[in-house]
């Protein structure tokens, strides 16, 4: 009887958790605090440098949209997104014909449009039409411009349905964009193969704010408060992340999950997968709801992948 009613589960054979000292469960609160306020003050007074050249005024609006642009970019927009969204607001209904002359080259097109997209306004896909030949397609002398077809690329992803010139631009960049890696010098070529690999519209926020602030800082044009603001941001931001993540991990051996001998501990990952959803540092409570329900769903997975046997689980 013994031998009948023994029972056989196909039990997997995960890898542990690689993760398991680097966010302990009981990591020192204080400690992470004391270090996330520190960076909090040596910040502040960056912040409003960089708020002042942000609301200084330029003679074209253009430089304005594309100074945001590097604020998205490096991942600090969150500290100006009112004074950010009312600038794009009066741009963009004051300059109507914000691109009707040519001198505005492809680069600049392209992140204003990408920007305006990004925060909601109906801009037109119109404003390429300058940039396709009597033929209707795009001008071979736009392959030279090696930064102007990264941002048209880059661009052409906040197309929707029925606008065949972006179709068609993510396209030209793509094909272009891939010989050009191995022409260009060895800082575009890093930035070309990075977007051909993770486009900013399919990359989590916070991994593209760490590449590009590795790529700002090689730039030339780079403006060095503004690169020392978006380095201590990030990283006083990594100290709120390890703390969310602390938190998670206590979730995880307080509610005795880990004494599951078939289930994978696979907080950070549901972190992650949280922390692409909610990325602005003002939604902690939401990164930590989410990354709780991924995990238990994670452990649902996991026993019917991993441990009940096919008549338990009818």
């Amino acid at each position: 009887c013994k031998e009948e009613c023994q029972v056989f589960r196909p039990i997997a054979t995960f890898s542990q958790n690689i993760w398991r000292y680097q966010f302990p469960p009981f990591s020192s609160a204080d400690e992470l605090s004391q270090v996330f306020d520190s960076l909090t003050k040596e910040t502040a007074p960056l912040k409003e440098k960089v708020k002042d050249i942000l609301m200084g005024s330029t003679p074209d609006p253009v430089e304005n949209v594309k100074f945001i642009d590097t604020l998205l970019r490096l991942g600090v927009s969150y500290h100006f997104e009112d004074d950010i969204e009312n600038q794009l607001e009066t741009i963009f209904t004051s300059h109507h014909n914000l691109f009707s002359g040519n001198h505005h080259d492809l680069n600049s097109t392209s992140i204003v449009f990408r920007v305006f997209r990004q925060y909601g306004f109906k801009m037109s896909c119109d404003v390429f039409n300058k940039f396709k030949d009597t033929d209707g397609k795009f001008k071979e002398t736009l392959i030279d411009d090696v930064r102007g077809m990264l941002s048209l690329y880059e661009a052409a992803y906040l197309r929707v349905h029925g606008e065949d010139i972006l179709e068609e631009a993510l396209a030209f960049t793509t094909v272009h964009l891939k010989s050009l890696e191995n022409k260009s010098n060895p800082h575009l070529a890093k930035q070309i193969a990075n977007a051909l690999d993770q486009p900013l519209n399919k990359c989590p926020p916070r991994l593209a704010t760490r590449t590009y602030i590795s790529f700002y800082e090689e730039e030339d044009f780079r403006i060095e408060t503004l690169l020392k603001f978006a380095k201590l941001d990030f990283n006083r931001v990594q100290v709120l992340h390890k703390q969310e993540i602390s938190q998670i991990a206590r979730f995880w051996e307080d509610s005795k999950l880990s004494e599951l001998s078939y289930a994978r501990e696979r907080y950070v990952e549901a972190y992650t997968w949280s922390n692409s959803v909610f990325y602005e540092p003002r939604y902690a409570q939401g990164r930590i709801f989410l990354a709780k329900m991924v995990l238990l769903v994670s452990i649902l997975d996991d026993t019917f992948d991993a441990y009940g046997t096919p008549q338990e689980l009818q």
